[in-house]
């Protein structure tokens, strides 16, 4: 192929790529389940400097929608919290006492957590917020919205990179003509199949989180629906803009 074409398919291939690979970011951070992914953006200020939380702490999944973060030190847990709360305010968040005598975790109130006298290594505990139809709608149409912004800006790149393989500005063959707009359109569809099946797994996540919700808190003793409504706007915008 002509080397000016292989580098405008080239182009349009990093830009499609990067808008996918921005989807499954927000998806990532669109958090229905417990997914220690989400936990990327989170830093922690340790020992006067700005860390990544797997530089101070371990992170466990303790079921579909509870995370635990284990820091390498006690006195890194409120900082750890901070930068959790910050990156994802919609966490419910427990400071947690596991005994050195292997019994049950327990609960710690604030100005419990530097209390000498609890014997037993602290931790941080973490909720998913519950998909009551309320966040299930929310989740839903965000979950949406992120897909279509993603696929049209997928189809400015294919027709920007159309327009410039068929204007005339490079010298080269029909074949080698073809065989651009061929790549490209493959590149495409290539492209638009992967952010379709992001949605798709998105919203069977989101799905599943509401049929958990049904079966196990969606009535009160009064038999009315409960759970109040979140904001899943944050998640939404984490990871910005890509350039084109």
């Amino acid at each position: 192929m002509n080397p000016l074409l292989l580098k405008e398919v080239q182009v349009a291939s990093s830009k499609m790529g990067a808008y996918y690979g921005l989807l499954e970011f927000r998806y990532k951070n669109l958090c229905v389940k417990a997914d220690p992914f989400s936990l990327l953006p989170v830093t922690v200020k340790a020992n006067l400097y700005e860390c990544n939380i797997e530089e101070v702490a371990s992170i466990e999944v303790v079921n579909d929608f509870q995370l635990a973060i284990y820091p390498d030190e006690e006195s890194y847990l409120e900082d750890i919290a901070m930068g959790v709360m910050k990156a994802h305010p919609e966490f419910k968040q427990q400071f947690m006492v596991r005994p050195h005598d292997d019994g049950e975790d327990q609960e710690l109130k604030p100005e419990q957590i530097y209390d000498a006298d609890i014997q037993g290594f602290k931790f941080l505990l973490y909720t998913m917020p519950k998909v009551d139809k309320n966040r299930y709608d929310l989740l839903t149409n965000g979950a949406n919205s992120l897909h279509d912004e993603c696929v049209s800006k997928i189809k400015v790149v294919n027709m920007q990179t159309q327009t410039k393989l068929t204007d005339g500005s490079f010298i080269s063959t029909q074949k080698e003509m073809d065989e651009a707009e061929k790549e490209l359109k493959e590149l495409y569809d290539t492209s638009i199949e992967k952010a379709d099946q992001l949605l798709e797994d998105k919203l069977d996540e989101i799905q599943e989180a509401y049929q958990h919700y049904q079966e196990t808190d969606a009535f009160n003793e009064e038999g009315e629906e409960s759970g109040p409504g979140y904001d899943v706007s944050h998640g939404m915008r984490m990871g910005g803009t890509v350039e084109k």
